[in-house]
């Protein structure tokens, strides 16, 4: 059952992956695919994070890769509409 779980992971990731890659070339000029993937992103850390509340605290490399999940998207889309992702701020 693991197995099968984590063989379907395997393929998701890497068509995200590749899906990402042909994107970042692009990704000025497709927003809309570089906000869906940082929502897909996004989503898979709200699953992660959803776990930790029912099953219990993941190891420590889990942990690292929720906060990646959750913040990374946030920072992409704020970059991307031309806000600093530092300070929160416009930086026209």
């Amino acid at each position: 059952m693991v197995e099968s779980e984590l063989r379907f992971y395997s393929a998701f990731y890497v068509a995200y992956g590749l899906t990402l890659l042909r994107t970042a070339g692009r990704a000025e000029r497709d927003p809309a695919t570089v906000r869906a993937l940082a929502g897909a992103l996004f989503l898979a850390g709200a699953g992660r994070a959803s776990a930790w509340v029912t099953v219990g605290r993941p190891h420590p490399l889990q942990q690292a890769l929720l906060a990646i999940e959750l913040a990374a998207p946030a920072f992409l889309v704020a970059e991307q509409a031309g806000i600093d992702p530092l300070s929160w701020t416009r930086s026209d």
